[in-house]
């Protein structure tokens, strides 16, 4: 199964546990019906900001949407080529890489950012949640608009973010830009 149906199976399970219609979980989430609806039937991969709003309106953790179940044990080790990447809803922008997602109880989550190259200038950083994030460039140069702000990272660079401001990233080189981002969401 894919991750993208995976999670959508993992918020259909949480809302219909919770017995809330579609409706309720979008206005409680401020995701539109129709995006949840593709959402739950793995027909669509969002923004990890979209899944944040869906999550904390579920009263979940970001982590546990990735996360596999059962696993108990005090270490976890991932392979390279174990894990499955997502798309920005198919447009390319960027892909994001959950990495040991399969930890259990975690109060934040680790993804690996691709950015490719190209012009993706007239997109305007929309992507907010409550909590914070961390970003440190392995490679590539990275623009990031947070709020009012622009700010260029080269590599071996970090960011640490408010995410409840509006912010994105993109490339700004001529080859893809590798970041590792740890995502840390408010505590209820």
């Amino acid at each position: 199964m894919t991750l993208i149906k995976t999670i959508g199976e993992k918020i259909r399970s949480s809302r219909q546990t919770l017995h809330l219609t579609l409706t309720q979980l979008s206005k409680q989430s401020s995701v539109s019906v129709a995006l949840l609806s593709k959402i739950e039937n793995g027909q669509v991969s969002s923004p990890i900001s979209t899944y944040a709003k869906i999550t904390d309106a579920l009263g979940i953790s970001l982590s546990d949407l990735f996360a596999s179940d059962g696993k108990e044990s005090g270490i976890l080790v991932e392979r390279k080529n174990d894990r499955e990447s997502n798309t920005d809803s198919g447009k390319s922008e960027y892909e994001f890489t959950p990495l040991c997602k399969e930890w259990p109880n975690k109060d934040f989550s680790i993804f690996m950012m691709t950015y490719s190259p190209g012009d993706n200038s007239q997109r305007s950083p929309n992507f907010t949640f409550p909590g914070e994030e961390f970003f440190y460039v392995m490679n590539g140069q990275l623009g990031m608009h947070y709020g009012n702000q622009y700010i260029e990272l080269n590599e071996g660079d970090s960011l640490f973010i408010d995410a409840s401001v509006p912010h994105g990233g993109r490339c700004i080189g001529d080859s893809k830009t590798h970041v590792l981002m740890i995502s840390v969401p408010y505590n209820k």
